[in-house]
């Protein structure tokens, strides 16, 4: 049997098998019709109800298939799942059209023995034993729904394993980075040659750079030290606006530079006090674990004096500035990184695929539809409506479908958020990322794509919507986020309604600040020589109230 037939075996089969239910009731409508005005004896009532009672159960039960599995329900027993995942082989090949060849035979023989019988009845008003019938109905009707309740089983293993390779896949393409750990601390043994401090006069030579790296700390730049940067062993940041800033501060520090020469240039200076010391284990225990170098301390491998003593110079008063350098340092930098978020969305580059996002996302974004969406009817007929689907096979995203007089089309009315922002369902489907639970959806936020900043994923739709009313009244290129945008691969761009994926609410308008009434005391500090008073024109007059009095002399009786 080809694959079209396999499609079509079990449609036509529960069709034919109705059908026949149908025209049955019909015939015993006409033999009573008829008995009745000839006052012969009707059929027994049996007779009816279980010729509806199949109809009723037979459809009820395929529409609890398709509700359950899908399209896949109708198709029946196939060796591969079109929804299955690629390389998936399901152990169930040899049911293959099962389901279909045994309502093929039900649908035979009730075909002919009930309407057969009944045909015979509607032309003899002497027949009045219908227990045939009634046994052909009874027989077909459970005969039907044991095919039917078999395969629902076959369909439920099948699901069931798919879950689990799926499952196993998942599990063997690595844990997600929070789970994993750093290997354990395991120290080294220093040599006992390093240890030793030279005796000969002549020069010594440097140490190679394989035996220095088994314990000292790898050099690294101001802001790395700074802000506390991971080892060495993970990818290295991507550069930002604050690593710029920062390289401003460190006149140009080479990252070739040791932490000692970064001390002598950094405004921020540390003296080896016990806070000093524990802010400084805290940095190297971040880093590489064989390490215990800090910047106040010099250890075995035999560190210069001076530099000990370079760092340890500070007073407590040294300690106080810098601390409040370097508090102002921070709070500088943490607003330009700020500053620097939001503001550079000014430049809009080209989405290359896919962008983080499922492959047909990125063929709706370049404005083919009908290439990366399907329709998927649902139901017995199309009786429970259509669905637009993902046109990838490993990905459950979909969407509702508008019935339409040629049809489905796509569900085009805008709806509001939360937040304000209106939407379309079509720009869901652009952001959309790719997922193996169609309850479970995943976002990414398409002008951080645009403008190259790290997108993160949105599971919900809220916040998603949240975060792009924040991008509100910024430049993606030459176009300024507000009213009514269109995104596609290359930016976003101002449309009409009908066209629109996103519009913007109309920004609320800044209440004006009232002036403040309260005067402001403003305390001068200043130094006046001994012996000499300020000018009589310096000194101000003292404010007078509503109630008045002449000052007397006399009323002081300190005086």
């Amino acid at each position: 049997m080809s694959g079209v037939g396999e499609i079509l075996a079990i449609v036509s089969c529960v069709a034919g098998l109705i059908q026949a239910y149908d025209a049955g009731a019909r015939v015993v409508k006409q033999i009573k019709q008829r008995r009745q005005a000839h006052g012969a004896l009707p059929p027994s009532d049996l007779l009816e109800e279980s010729i509806e009672k199949g109809r009723v159960e037979i459809t009820k039960m395929v529409e609890e298939g398709n509700k359950r599995f899908g399209p896949s329900f109708e198709e029946g027993d196939s060796k591969q799942s079109p929804r299955a995942p690629e390389g998936i082989l399901l152990k169930l090949t040899s049911f293959t059209a099962i389901a279909q060849m045994a309502l093929m035979r039900v649908t035979i023989a009730t075909q002919q023995a009930l309407l057969a019988g009944l045909t015979q009845a509607r032309d003899d008003d002497g027949i009045i034993d219908f227990d045939d019938c009634i046994d052909t109905s009874d027989q077909g009707r459970n005969e039907a729904l044991l095919a039917l309740h078999a395969l629902f089983q076959r369909k439920l293993e099948e699901d069931m394993q798919r879950k689990k390779l799926v499952t196993e896949q998942a599990q063997r393409a690595g844990e997600s980075p929070k789970d994993l750990k750093p290997p354990p601390y395991q120290p080294q043994a220093i040599p006992s040659d390093s240890r030793r401090l030279p005796t000969s006069t002549h020069p010594t030579e440097p140490t190679p750079a394989a035996n220095s790296n088994t314990r000292i700390k790898k050099s690294k730049t101001f802001s790395e030290v700074l802000f506390r940067r991971k080892s060495s062993n993970e990818s290295p940041p991507k550069p930002t606006s604050t690593s710029l800033a920062s390289k401003g501060l460190t006149q140009q520090i080479s990252p070739q530079q040791s932490q000692q020469e970064i001390v002598h240039v950094n405004p921020v200076t540390r003296c080896n006090t016990t806070n000093s010391t524990t802010s400084n284990a805290t940095w190297s225990s971040g880093s590489s674990g064989t390490s215990d170098v800090t910047l106040g301390r010099p250890t075995s491998m035999g560190r210069p004096n001076s530099i000990a003593s370079s760092v340890g110079s500070p007073t407590r008063r040294d300690t106080a500035m810098s601390t409040i350098s370097s508090m102002s340092s921070i709070s500088g930098m943490t607003a330009i990184s700020a500053v620097s978020s939001m503001s550079s969305l000014s430049t809009a580059t080209h989405i290359a695929k896919y962008g983080g996002c499922c492959k047909y996302a990125y063929e709706l974004r370049e404005g083919k539809v009908k290439k990366a969406l399907m329709l998927q009817v649902q139901g017995f007929y199309g009786t429970g409506g259509g669905r637009f689907v993902c046109y990838s096979n490993k990905c459950e995203f979909s969407g509702p479908a508008l019935k339409d007089k040629g049809g489905y089309k796509m569900f085009d009315k805008a709806l509001t958020a939360r937040c304000g922002l209106r939407y379309h369902w079509l720009f869901l489907a652009k952001s959309h990322v790719q997922q193996l639970d169609s309850r479970y959806t995943s976002y990414r936020c398409l002008p951080c794509l645009l403008s190259r900043e790290d997108s993160v994923i949105y599971h919900d739709e809220g916040e998603l919507f949240e975060h792009l009313v924040e991008h509100q009244g910024t430049y993606l290129g030459n176009t300024k986020l507000e009213g009514r945008l269109k995104f596609t691969n290359h930016g976003a761009f101002a449309c009409a309604d009908s066209d629109s994926d996103i519009e913007y609410p109309e920004p609320i308008p800044a209440a004006p600040v009232e002036s403040s009434e309260k005067e402001i005391a403003v305390v001068v500090s200043a130094t006046v020589a001994a012996g000499r008073s300020k000018p009589e024109e310096s000194r101000t007059p003292p404010p007078r109230t509503a109630y008045t009095y002449d000052e007397q002399p006399d009323d002081n009786p300190w005086l």
